[in-house]
C-alpha cells in the first residue's frame, strides 16, 4: 500500500542521497571558497537523465546558506527572464515599470558573491549573456547538462571567463540502482507491499534503461495495487515497453516528428531554434534514434551526402 506518493516524485529530496558522495563533495567544494568571500569554481556537470545531476545541485543548493539562486533555464529561457529570475532569487525588487537587462545586470552584480546554479542550461536562448555576471564578480556558477558537447558551442570569451571544472555524471550500476530503488520502497510504502522479486526487477529494468526515473515511473504505475509482485511489474514494463520514457522536450520533438514526417533535421530544428542550440537538438535525435522512437534516411544532399530525412519508427505510438 502507498503511503508517501510524494516519494515516488522524480522532484522528491531524500534526507540522504545514495552513490554519489564524490560528486556532492565536488560541488560543496566549489561553492565553499563563496563562504569566506573568495571566488568559487565555476562547475560544468553533465551525463544522462535520471543519473542525480539535478538531485545532488538541489541537495547541496538547500543546504547552503548564502545568497544564491537555482534557475531551471526550461522555464526561463530568454536573456531578460533568466536574469530577471537571478535577481529575484537574489532579493532584488525589480520595479514594475520594469528595467532594461542592463540595468537588472548592474544590480546582480552589485550582490556579488553569490552562487548561481543554471539547470538544463542548454534550454537558455542566449546563456552568453550571463558574461558580464562572470567578468564582473566573484559568482560561483554550476551550469548542468545532459551534453558535454554543449560547452563547445559557447562563445569563446566566456568559455574561458567560466574554465570550469568538468564533473560527469555516469549511469548507476545494478547494485547501486537496487539501493535506491530499496530506499524509495521503503519511504513510500507500507512494510510488505512490494515483493523482493518485483522490487529486483524494477531495479534491473531501470539499470538497463540507465535511468532512475523508469524505477520511480514503474513503481508509481504499480502503486494502484495492494501489493506488487513480479507478475505486475512485467505487466506494466510491458507497456512501458511499447512507449519509451520520454522527458517532455523529447516528447514535444516527437509531436512534431509525427506532424512533419519526411522533414530533414535542419527543418524539423526551425520549431525549436529559439529553446536550444542546433547542436542540442540533432543530440536529442540521435538519442531518440537509439531508442528506436524515430528512424532517418540519409538524403544524399547536405555536407558530405550526409543529410537525413527523420520517420517515426513504426513500432512507436505516441
Amino acid at each position: 500500500m502507498l503511503r508517501r506518493p510524494e516519494v515516488l516524485d522524480p522532484d522528491f529530496m531524500p534526507e540522504h542521497v545514495f552513490h554519489r558522495e564524490r560528486e556532492i563533495n565536488a560541488i560543496r567544494g566549489a561553492i565553499s571558497p563563496l563562504l569566506q568571500g573568495r571566488r568559487g569554481e565555476n562547475l560544468f556537470i553533465y551525463g544522462p537523465p535520471g543519473v542525480g545531476k539535478t538531485l545532488c545541485a538541489k541537495y547541496v543548493f538547500e543546504q547552503f546558506d548564502f545568497r544564491k539562486a537555482y534557475i531551471n533555464c526550461w522555464f526561463h529561457r530568454s536573456p531578460y527572464n533568466l536574469m530577471a529570475e537571478i535577481a529575484r532569487q537574489l532579493g532584488i525588487p525589480i520595479p514594475l515599470k520594469g528595467w532594461s537587462l542592463e540595468e537588472v545586470v548592474k544590480e546582480v552584480v552589485k550582490r556579488s558573491p553569490f552562487l548561481v546554479i543554471l539547470d538544463e542550461v542548454d534550454k537558455a536562448s542566449e546563456v552568453n549573456e550571463i558574461y558580464p555576471l562572470v567578468e564582473g564578480t566573484k559568482a560561483c556558477f554550476i551550469l548542468i547538462t545532459n551534453f558535454k558537447e554543449w560547452f563547445m558551442g559557447l562563445d569563446p570569451r566566456l568559455s574561458s571567463r567560466l574554465h570550469p571544472t568538468f564533473l560527469e555524471f555516469k549511469p548507476y550500476s545494478f547494485e547501486q540502482m537496487l539501493d535506491i530503488v530499496k530506499e524509495r520502497v521503503k519511504l513510500a510504502f507500507a512494510p510488505g507491499s512490494v515483493e523482493k522479486d518485483a522490487l529486483v526487477e524494477i531495479a534491473r529494468r531501470a539499470f538497463l534503461r540507465r535511468d532512475v526515473r523508469v524505477a520511480l515511473h514503474l513503481l508509481q504505475k504499480a502503486s494502484k495495487f495492494e501489493k506488487i509482485d513480479l507478475e505486475k511489474v512485467n505487466e506494466i514494463a510491458e507497456e512501458f515497453r511499447k512507449k519509451p520514457f520520454l522527458n517532455e522536450m523529447e516528447k514535444r520533438i516527437v509531436e512534431w516528428i509525427k506532424e512533419n514526417e519526411g522533414k530533414t533535421t535542419g527543418e524539423l530544428y526551425k520549431k525549436f531554434e529559439r529553446e536550444m542550440t542546433e547542436r542540442s537538438f540533432r543530440n536529442y535525435i540521435k538519442k531518440l534514434e537509439r531508442m528506436g522512437v524515430i528512424r532517418t534516411e540519409e538524403t544524399g544532399k547536405g555536407f558530405r551526402g550526409r543529410s537525413r530525412r527523420i520517420y517515426l519508427s513504426e513500432q512507436y505510438e505516441i
